[in-house]
């Protein structure tokens, strides 16, 4: 479940011009998921893969947003 202090860093996310498109699309993944159960319906609404919607709903749930933020600078490293 996210919190609001989740919710406001996810959409910042989204919103910033200098987020990589990679992350924002993931923070908005993130965020149908909070507001829609079925995956399937999020990837067609935002234009992924079922799988990708699967993958990050999961890994938030385990991490939340500090673990996504960390999973991203490794990934710059």
């Amino acid at each position: 479940e996210l919190t609001d202090q989740d919710r406001a860093e996810l959409l910042a996310l989204t919103k910033r011009k200098k987020t990589a498109q990679q992350i924002a699309a993931r923070a908005r993944v993130v965020l149908a998921c909070a507001g829609e159960d079925d995956n399937k319906d999020i990837a067609a609404r935002l234009g992924v893969s079922k799988q990708m919607v699967c993958r990050w709903r999961t890994r938030f749930a385990e991490g939340g947003i500090d673990d996504e933020q960390r999973r991203v600078g490794e990934q710059g490293a």
